[in-house]
């Protein structure tokens, strides 16, 4: 999605294997659907807001990422 909106991107990162066995074992996926049946509860920040946010994010603060 962020190639779609940026064309010719190149988008490389390196999975740090430390963190990354950390994150298989402490995350888990969150479980919503009691949320949407007793509230009514729908999430409204999908992939297209979140990427748009994080292309925003680059552009304010590209420092931030430089290597």
């Amino acid at each position: 999605m962020v190639q779609d909106r940026v064309p010719g991107a190149r988008i490389d990162f390196e999975v740090d294997e430390e963190r990354q066995a950390l994150l298989d074992h402490a995350v888990k996926p969150i479980d919503d659907r009691f949320a949407q049946q007793e509230w009514g509860w729908k999430a409204s920040y999908g992939l297209e807001e979140m990427v748009d946010d994080f292309l925003r994010e680059l552009r304010e603060n590209a420092q931030r990422y430089e290597s």
